[in-house]
């Protein structure tokens, strides 16, 4: 699971009344960077987090 960690953030924007910050990762090839510029299907997210919340085979 540690390759998942292998991109680099770009900036992180602070949002108000305690929500999470908005973070924009570095154009790179990471795949999950891939998906965050490009956009990423329901199903690619169920794959996401099926593997995040199982592990993957």
């Amino acid at each position: 699971m540690a390759a998942i960690f292998s991109f680099k953030c770009a900036s992180v924007h602070p949002r108000a009344h305690h929500q999470r910050p908005f973070i924009v990762l570095e154009e790179s090839g990471h795949p999950l960077a891939v998906d965050d510029h490009q956009g990423i299907s329901v199903q690619r997210a169920q794959e996401i987090a099926e593997a995040a919340m199982h592990g993957s085979a």
